[in-house]
């Protein structure tokens, strides 16, 4: 078959297009015709052999494709050959057939193509995982989403403005920060161009003064001091910066069906 390969570490430039062995499926395993992949960063901190596995050289990068089901390893119950499929990968997506675990593919929504599928299961599916099940955002919150330009960035902004929250978008260059108002951004932020603390602080002013008011209350009906200068300082900087840690139990996350179609429709809501 066809693949991009990485003979040797090293900037993604070194790469070639050149011929490689099909892949055999494993128990627990399908072998998918790829018909689009995503690139990621990750795959170039792969390539150049920086990242947190690496493959036996020569390999093929790519850690997401979509296309069409040609094998099943013993064990799959889930699919069988023909079946429309995503999948996250451990590498392998920029070839003509990829290997991936079943617990790890997904069925394509109806509606949704090759290509949105190919880049969809990382970054899209990452951002609303953090967001509603992590974070647990909640509509009128104030969500900061930096670099807000990437992958990742631009469906953060998408989800959290799906979802009913305020979204403060930054990003380098005036260029990038259009296309995250056009995914939906309220307010957007030049750290190139201004100081990144100082711009925030000035756009959160009114929620910092609602919830310095709530605490002063509560102190003063726990007949507590009223929090110190530098106290609320630090606490204000705490809320503003602080807007995806909230108290929560952090689990191990498994992707599944049921997100993947969750995902797509709030992407398909956000598209109207």
């Amino acid at each position: 078959m066809r693949a991009v390969l990485c003979h040797a570490w090293g900037p993604v430039e070194g790469l070639r297009l050149g011929d490689a062995p099909p892949p055999i499926p494993a128990d627990g395993e399908v072998v998918i015709a790829v018909k689009a992949a995503g690139i990621n960063y990750a795959d170039a901190i792969m390539v150049a052999g920086h990242y947190q596995t690496k493959p036996p050289l020569p390999f093929s990068p790519g850690l997401e494709a979509a296309g069409i089901v040609t094998a099943c390893g013993d064990g799959v119950t889930r699919f069988r050959p023909g079946d429309r499929v995503m999948a996250i990968l451990a590498h392998g997506g920029l070839a003509e057939l990829a290997a991936a675990p079943e617990a790890e593919t997904f069925t394509v929504p109806d509606g949704m193509s090759f290509e949105e599928a190919g880049a969809f299961p990382i970054a899209y599916i990452s951002s609303h995982v953090a967001l509603r099940w992590q974070a647990r955002l909640e509509p009128g919150e104030t969500l900061l989403v930096l670099g807000a330009a990437g992958g990742v960035g631009l469906t953060a902004v998408e989800i959290g403005k799906a979802m009913g929250a305020r979204v403060i978008a930054a990003a380098s260059t005036a260029e990038k920060l259009a296309v995250a108002q056009e995914r939906g951004a309220d307010e957007v932020v030049n750290y190139a161009a201004e100081r990144l603390t100082d711009r925030v602080m000035a756009l959160t002013e009114q929620l910092v003064g609602q919830e310095q008011a709530h605490r002063e209350v509560a102190a003063q009906q726990a007949h507590q001091q009223v929090l110190t200068q530098e106290s609320s300082h630090r606490a204000q900087l705490t809320m503003r910066f602080s807007i995806l840690m909230k108290t929560s139990t952090r689990k191990t996350f498994h992707f599944n069906q049921a997100v993947i179609l969750e995902s797509w429709h709030i992407k398909q809501n956000e598209k109207k």
